[in-house]
């Protein structure tokens, strides 16, 4: 919750508040939400002014806080005076309805649409929220046909318009239908420049979560800045601004895209000469292990065929009689022709040592 500040004037018996930001509050601003101006009206009671006048500059926002404060507004026993200060839309307009007058500067611009919302869920769900978007199209319906004295199929079209969207009104064209009362003088251009109007009119691209917001409006207002002071634009050059506006916001998302794939180019460049690296150490690893277990394995071929050469010999009775020492223990000749001889003595488990001098014996 914000603290909205209250601007007393004694001498005419008035208090002023802003209603700025987006209606309900958002993701990136506290905006202005039904507690505020409740704490806010509470306040100014205590003054017990007259007329309470409130500038709006907002693009909308949550129809449920809109709702409130066009009714807390409504019910209030000071007169109510609005003014448009930026180009507003959406629920700042039902709450400007609120108003005994509605003021609006002549390169002002509001939009007024249909009520939309997001759902998922089931078909009885989906069905439930088509019907509550029909019930708050009626009840702003109701709320526009008493403020402008138009009847409810002329309020019906200008909400409908652009597929439920609306369209933008210049001032004469919300002064003809009856969405505001008066026109006043231009405002200065800086009521197009300013940081507030850059804040709500700057849509962020959907592309990455590493681009803030602040820093994508900050680049924005920087060069709308240069512009100005090097063009000499005039309070009436309302187009010229708003190309200018436009081009700005372009340029800094396309400048926001190219460092983004700039950053994925590097990246991925990054990762490639990490793969191969890895792949290359990888495949020298496996070499090295297959080389080994190649060597293992020869040697391992080798010895059962030493083992199985031993194995034949001895049952061939080709090995020559084993002389045996006092002591048990197999003599061994040194002669290359009892090698065979001596190989199998040298084989011999103590068991079949013992068992072979009981045979001798």
């Amino acid at each position: 919750m914000k603290s909205i500040k209250i601007i007393e004037n004694k001498a005419s018996n008035e208090a002023t508040i802003e209603i700025n930001g987006i209606i309900g509050g958002g993701w990136f601003e506290d905006g202005t939400t039904k507690e505020d101006i409740k704490d806010t009206l509470k306040s100014i009671s205590a003054l017990k002014v007259k007329v309470i006048n409130v500038e709006i500059d907002s693009f909308g926002g949550d129809v449920n806080h809109a709702l409130a404060i066009y009714n807390m507004l409504s019910e209030n026993k000071a007169e109510i005076r609005v003014k448009y200060t930026g180009w507003s839309a959406s629920a700042a307009t039902i709450i400007a309805a609120s108003g005994s007058s509605i003021s609006i500067p002549n390169n002002g611009m509001i939009l007024v649409h249909e009520a939309r919302g997001i759902c998922r869920g089931t078909l009885n769900t989906l069905e439930s929220y088509v019907d509550w978007i029909k019930k708050t199209n009626k009840i702003l319906i109701d709320i526009f046909v008493k403020q402008t004295g138009k009847n409810e199929d002329e309020v019906k079209d200008v909400m409908a318009k652009d597929n439920g969207d609306g369209e933008w009104m210049t001032a004469e064209e919300a002064k003809d239908f009856g969405f505001v009362t008066n026109i006043t003088e231009s405002m200065a251009i800086a009521a197009y420049t300013n940081e507030t109007f850059i804040n709500n009119n700057i849509k962020i691209p959907k592309m990455s979560k590493e681009i803030e917001e602040k820093t994508f409006k900050d680049k924005v207002l920087n060069i709308i800045n240069e512009a100005l002071e090097s063009s000499g634009l005039k309070k009436s050059d309302d187009k010229k601004i708003d190309e200018l506006i436009e081009n700005a916001v372009k340029t800094v998302e396309h400048e926001s895209y190219e460092e983004k794939i700039n950053g994925l180019e590097q990246e991925n460049e990054a990762l490639k000469g990490r793969d191969s690296k890895d792949v290359a150490e990888k495949d020298d690893l496996i070499q090295n292990q297959v080389s080994q277990l190649s060597a293992k394995d020869e040697e391992l071929t080798s010895l059962k065929a030493e083992i199985e050469t031993l194995k034949a010999e001895a049952l061939k009775g080709n090995a020559k009689p084993v002389e045996l020492k006092e002591n048990g223990d197999p003599i061994i000749n040194d002669d290359k022709k009892d090698s065979a001889g001596r190989e199998f003595a040298e084989n011999l488990s103590d068991h079949q040592k013992r068992n072979l001098s009981k045979n001798t014996n």
